[in-house]
């Protein structure tokens, strides 16, 4: 003989389910802002600085590149 399951039990597993799916959501929405917010922080730096000079060399042309590239990508995360 197959046990069927009373509602009330049925209905308290699907509460269950949907607090688990509550939480995990939760818990990604603070880690999406707590990103936001690292992105933005890496913007501000380069906001709040003065430029970078000329480069002198390719070394620092290369470095120079690789920090707008940077720049760049916290830019577009904050979108």
């Amino acid at each position: 003989m197959i046990d069927k399951q009373p509602e009330a039990l049925r209905l308290a597993d699907e509460l269950d389910k949907t607090l688990d799916f509550q939480r995990r959501a939760w818990s990604a929405a603070r880690e999406l802002r707590r990103l936001h917010q690292c992105c933005r922080d890496v913007y501000e730096v380069w906001a709040g600085s003065e430029g970078i000079p000329e480069p002198q060399t390719a070394a620092e042309a290369y470095l120079l590149s690789l920090v707008e590239q940077m720049r760049d990508a916290a830019k577009e995360g904050l979108k």
